[in-house]
This record gives structure tokens, C-alpha cells and sequence, in this order.
């Protein structure tokens, strides 16, 4: 009991708001590069697969019970995501494809071609 005594509060304190702002920022870091790569839908499901990692972190690292409910929460999220990124994946197809099939028919040739970009991620 004598190494728990020299955890002073302060100290406690102290722990805790350094590594609430290391890992703010490095949250905060991993989200500015996921929108920039893919996308702000791709950042809103990643967030549910963080209460999937949280569940099973917490029965590997406190040796907390994984109830049946946890089990099919997250596999209706895991299935939502995976349908909204399916659905997103489709979508993209079919504006290429459309983008395609207007070119085609105003006869444009690949080097006058349309490029579309998308616009640059909105800083948080």
C-alpha cells in the first residue's frame, strides 16, 4: 500500500489533464486526416466502431462481462457502417459513370476532359 501513497491528488490531477490533451489532440489529428483522405461520412462511422473497440478493450483489459445486448448493438453497427459505405462507394460509381456518359455524349475527347475535384477539408 506504501507505492499508493505517493500518488498525491495534485499529482492525480496533474496525470489526468496531460493525457486528456495528448489524447485530444491526437483525436482531434486522426479526424482532420480522415476528412481530408475520405471524407466527413467516413469520420461519422468510424465513430461507431469506436463503442465496438471500447466494448470489447474493456472485457480484454478490466475483465468487464460482454452482454448479449453488446453483441448485437454492435453488430448493428458494424452492419450499419458497412451499409452507409456501401451505399457510398455506389453512389460515387454512379456520378463517375454519369460524368462518363455526359462527356461522351457532348464528344469530348480525353484531353479535354472534366476533372472534378473535391472541395479542401473545412478546418475544425
Amino acid at each position: 500500500m506504501a507505492r499508493w501513497e505517493v500518488l498525491t491528488h495534485s499529482f492525480i490531477v496533474k496525470v489526468v489533464i496531460i493525457k486528456g490533451i495528448m489524447v485530444t489532440g491526437v483525436s482531434f489529428y486522426l479526424q482532420a486526416w480522415v476528412i481530408e483522405k475520405k471524407g466527413a461520412v467516413f469520420l461519422a462511422m468510424s465513430t461507431s466502431l469506436s463503442l465496438i473497440i471500447t466494448m470489447f478493450s474493456s472485457r480484454l483489459l478490466l475483465g468487464e462481462i460482454i452482454h448479449l445486448g453488446s453483441v448485437v448493438g454492435g453488430t448493428l453497427l458494424v452492419g450499419g457502417l458497412f451499409s452507409v459505405l456501401w451505399g457510398k462507394s455506389e453512389e460515387k460509381k454512379m456520378a463517375d459513370r454519369m460524368l462518363l456518359a455526359g462527356q461522351a455524349e457532348k464528344g469530348c475527347s480525353d484531353s479535354e476532359a472534366v476533372t472534378i475535384k473535391s472541395p479542401p477539408p473545412v478546418p475544425l
